[in-house]
């Protein structure tokens, strides 16, 4: 009596090993339960161990396979001896679908039109699931395959409101179906489409203000009126207890005096929950690594990026390890692997999503989920951040402006792809000052405030203060030497080059000291910026105390330093560089791979200005002249047009004169 679970993550493992146990001791102890979590199953051999429980089995359940080489290894699997189910899968697996007499590769009519509504359904996910449970009722009293149908519903309804004992139940359900086993099925337990959850509550709460009452109400809460984060939590993993991830979020938010608000979203369709319980937040953080409108294979972009702009907050998407083991991620140089980036960053990306921070993940030999602790300090040091940004007034805002200058000791200070640097600069500087923040001795031209800026000396940072800012000074000195090193130093200090204007900060970022090879420090292994880069960011975080750096123009180096690609650590460069610093880069519309890896490796937001307009220049006036009568000499050898092709050469300063003999 085996059973088959293909599965491409682990939120309702744990839980589904529970029910076979619960199984096998209650009704059906030879109940035999084969999982494969596919994006472990990378060797022939562990695909033939799939093809062998697949052909020994009552059912194969396939459970969000949504890639097409996942999909065709599947099906390149021998068929199924049993039933073959499968759950929000991409549509040649749905086309498989099979128990009893339902077969919906071979069905025609009503059993393949309804077979199409399962694949893509229309409406929202939540009428579906109503809609599956109310049908799956009705169908038990069918004949033939409309029966057969019926209990497909009832498994799908099992698995949409995926817990404990409705996995217990889905067990029992084909036991009794593909088993002949006369157990007792209770029907499905539904869960409502929209709730709050707290690890510190006994239930969930479905309104709003019954979460704040109890959330306030307990010892050393934030009081009221503190600001609010929307998180956006995996169904599945509340619903199977598999939430230590997600709790040690919550309480690191709390820490920091702001009030999550975590929520759980039918289907991961959030728009439910954003219109219920976020109408006040300061930023909404999904943790569920997932796209904002349908999920998994199903990522509704335009319609996420409609109810995202009307809410107009921050949106940040940090995500679990579903598809690799934390250790496989820790010893990766690149991170995440390309299904885990494709899914749970690119995806994302297209809803507007920034900031893929890791914050859990799963070790080999576990199947529950556990929390990432100095990554989850990084995230909510950074959600915190940004909230402050929004909270706190223009005129005490103090914000950082990075410019860059390659190649350096050059006169190029200022240097950004299509981008006049400090006619843009000044005009942004006059903005901000009429926008409320304190700008002060702001120069008249844009000329004025290019030589206030090339001739500053900001600050100066001690070795001391250095170190004492710097905790990874160390391995700087392991590749530079000791500090202060040779870059942005007078020999004794550190020196941080810019100008300040009141509560605005304009610095040079520095150099990143191979410019004779730019993609050294990040292809090769070892490497470190150098000690007066580090200081630079040093100096922004814990000595000024920047609400926010803006790095203006195209590009700087902070994110090709060091680390992985994407799906930092906290040993990768640009994470420690960038730190806790809301970051908005102004980049070029025309470059969107060098864009991509700013979002990705720096957490920068976006903005983008466009490349001018550019045309053929062409000849012009003599020039242009001189071009006709060249053609026209090619084209007849007229000798009577030489004299005037020399006079316009000579008028050009292309030959010299004649000098008579």
């Amino acid at each position: 009596m085996k059973i088959t679970f293909l599965l491409v993550e682990r939120s309702f493992l744990g839980s589904l090993r529970q029910a076979a146990d619960e199984v096998r001791r209650d009704c059906e102890p030879g109940l035999e339960l084969a999982v494969h979590v596919l994006p472990d199953v990378r060797t022939d051999d562990a695909w033939r161990a799939v093809e062998a429980d697949a052909a020994s089995s009552l059912a194969v359940f396939a459970v969000h396979i949504t890639d097409e080489a996942t999909a065709d290894r599947v099906l390149s699997v021998s068929e199924p001896a049993g039933a073959f189910i499968p759950f929000n899968c991409i549509a040649s697996l749905m086309r498989r679908a099979r128990l009893g007499k339902l077969d919906l590769a071979r069905q025609r009519g009503f059993m393949s039109r309804f077979g199409r509504l399962i694949r893509r359904p229309g409406g929202s996910a939540e009428t579906l699931a109503a809609f599956a449970g109310r049908l799956s009722r009705w169908l038990r009293f069918a004949p033939g395959r409309g029966r057969d149908f019926g209990a497909y519903l009832q498994l799908y309804t099992y698995y949409l409101n995926a817990s404990p004992e409705n996995l217990r139940n889905l067990l029992l359900l084909v036991l009794a179906r593909c088993g002949g086993r006369d157990v007792l099925v209770q029907p499905p337990v539904e869960y409502p489409a929209a709730s709050l959850y707290h690890p510190d509550a006994r239930r969930h709460f479905e309104r709003l203000e019954d979460y704040l009452a109890w959330f306030h109400a307990r010892s050393g809460a934030p009081p009221r009126g503190a600001p609010q984060v929307g998180l956006i939590l995996f169904r599945s993993y509340v619903l199977n207890r598999n939430t230590d991830h997600y709790d040690a979020v919550i309480r690191a938010l709390e820490e920091r005096g702001l009030v999550p608000l975590p929520a759980l979203a039918f289907a991961l369709d959030n728009r439910l929950v954003q219109e219920r319980y976020f109408g006040t937040v300061q930023a909404i953080l999904s943790l569920t690594g997932f796209g904002y409108v349908g999920g998994m294979g199903a990522n509704d972009a335009p319609a996420a990026v409609e109810a995202l702009r009307n809410q107009d907050v921050p949106y940040l998407d940090a995500l679990a390890l579903t598809f690799q083991r934390i250790e496989e991620w820790l010893d990766s140089a690149t991170g995440l692997n390309p299904l885990q980036a494709t899914m749970q960053v690119a995806i994302p990306e297209l809803d507007g999503a920034t900031e893929p921070l890791i914050f859990g993940g799963v070790t080999a030999g576990q199947d529950g989920f556990q929390p990432l602790p100095e990554r989850i300090e990084r995230l909510a040091g950074r959600l915190a951040a940004r909230v402050v940004l929004r909270t706190k007034a223009n005129a005490a805002k103090r914000v950082a402006i990075a410019i860059f200058s390659f190649p350096p000791n050059g006169g190029a200070l200022g240097t950004a792809a299509y981008l006049d640097v400090f006619t843009s600069l000044h005009k942004l500087l006059s903005r901000l000052a009429a926008e409320g923040y304190t700008v002060r001795q702001l120069p008249e031209t844009a000329g004025e405030l290019r030589q206030l800026v090339a001739s500053g000396v900001a600050a100066r940072l001690s070795l001391a203060e250095y170190k004492r800012w710097w905790p990874w000074w160390r391995e700087v000195e392991a590749c530079w030497g000791p500090p202060p090193g040779r870059f942005n130093t007078d020999g004794s200090d550190l020196l941080i080059l810019g100008r300040h204007f009141g509560n605005i900060f304009v610095g040079v970022q520095p150099t990143f000291g191979y410019e004779g090879d730019p993609m050294r420090l990040l292809a090769a292994t070892g490497n470190t910026p150098h000690h007066g880069f580090c200081a630079f960011y040093a100096y922004l975080q814990h000595v000024w105390h920047a609400d926010a750096v803006v790095h203006f123009g195209t590009h700087g180096s902070l994110e090709f330093m060091p680390g992985k690609q994407v799906g930092l650590s906290g040993h990768c460069w640009p994470d420690r560089l960038i730190g806790a610093l809301p970051h908005v880069y102004l980049y070029s519309v025309g470059n969107p791979s060098e864009g991509t890896i700013a979002k990705r490796r720096a957490y920068a937001t976006l903005v983008s200005y466009l490349s001018p307009p550019m045309g053929r220049a062409g000849l012009y006036k003599e020039l242009l002249q001189l071009k006709d009568l060249l053609e026209a000499y090619k084209r007849t050898g007229d000798p009577d047009l030489m004299p005037d092709i020399e006079r316009l050469a000579v008028a050009l300063d292309l030959i010299r004169p004649r000098v008579p003999a």
